[in-house]
């Protein structure tokens, strides 16, 4: 059981610990013969214009901004103990900097090592934001072993965002009720208090990924659980991240990714809870198709005094969820095949 109370964020993220890429992968979708361009000013084309944007943007707003971040086996860009060497480990300056055009205050990520250089890569990305946004940029990681192993974390600006309480890492959201059994992922809870006076439990979860009906089956699970948090927490509930509503195409009949959408928004829904969909619509693009798998929820009681927003940001705003080979962008080689979702309440 799970009580806590104020304003609740959870940020759930969903993957597995085997996959080097998500589902959309697996769904062999047809490629595209044409490839993405960015605007060369966009803070997703190159560092330089990330870096150069950044001079003039405003990220000093006293609205509660979270935002949630699949990094892809961070800092390697790969599964296992050793890191790719083809250039696409990932670009910790340009993470950095991408994160700070959110103008978050919080981020959950996903996909995180915690082997001692991925600790140090990671405080070499908390040192770059506190240079960027005048901040004080903390970590924490949930308490899973396995340094290679998929973790989840969250990153916040303790000047904007104050710790009130211990973190805690959660076992609800791993489908077996154990929070690394199987190197499925829990959920990571740090709660934190805004200058405005929000109080949030904010919470990050990566979910199985996966197009067979095992997999289907463990992410349902994993919806499940969100009843019963909303039913034992006292306050306000929002759920981000990664969900992985891919479908399963390997399924009979087959189940289409809308489909699983619609299936967790009715859960979502009948737990007290809205999914506000991104624009643009999409937070992952393989071969050149445009996908959803991030999201945020919110618990509709919040809507009284607030309009929450989604946004995605970094490539996914850049292309506009148009289709392109996006997979052959720098950025994407060398930070993420995701994009960051952007949440103002």
């Amino acid at each position: 059981m799970i009580r806590v109370t104020g304003y609740v964020v959870v940020t759930l993220v969903v993957g597995v610990a085997q996959a080097q890429q998500s589902a959309p992968a697996k769904t062999r979708a047809s490629r595209v013969s044409h490839h993405a361009k960015l605007d060369a000013a966009h803070p997703a084309a190159s560092l330089e214009a990330c870096l150069s944007s950044l001079r003039t943007a405003n990220m000093q707003s006293s609205q509660p901004t979270l935002a949630t971040f699949n990094v892809r086996w961070f800092p390697d860009g790969k599964p296992g103990r050793k890191a790719l060497k083809d250039g696409r480990k990932t670009n910790v300056e340009w993470l950095a900097c991408l994160i700070a055009h959110t103008g978050a205050h919080a981020v959950a990520l996903q996909e995180i090592k915690t082997l001692p250089r991925a600790q140090a890569a990671m405080q070499r990305v908390l040192e770059r934001l506190n240079q960027h946004t005048g901040g004080r940029w903390e970590v924490e990681y949930d308490n899973c072993p396995g340094g290679a192993n998929l973790h989840v974390a969250i990153i916040w600006d303790a000047k904007r965002a104050k710790r009130r309480g211990t973190s805690r890492t959660l076992a609800a959201f791993n489908p077996h009720r154990d929070p690394c059994k199987h190197q499925l992922r829990p959920g990571l809870l740090v709660p934190l208090r805004f200058s405005d006076g929000t109080n949030i439990q904010f919470i990050s979860v990566h979910f199985k990924s996966g197009v067979k009906r095992r997999s289907y089956d463990l992410r349902r699970q994993s919806y499940d659980v969100l009843a019963e948090v909303v039913r034992d927490v006292r306050g306000h509930l929002v759920v981000a991240g990664d969900f992985n509503t891919m479908g399963c195409t390997k399924c009979s009949p087959g189940i289409e990714a809308v489909t699983e959408r619609r299936t967790l928004r009715d859960i979502a829904k009948i737990s007290g809870m809205r999914l506000i969909e991104p624009s643009p619509g999409c937070s992952y693009v393989y071969r050149g198709k445009p996908s959803l798998l991030d999201g945020f929820l919110v618990e509709r009681s919040l809507f009284r005094r607030r309009k929450p927003a989604v946004h995605s940001a970094g490539h996914c705003d850049a292309v506009g969820c148009g289709e392109g080979r996006v997979d052959q962008l720098p950025v994407v080689r060398e930070v993420s095949d995701h994009c960051p979702l952007v949440l103002r309440l």
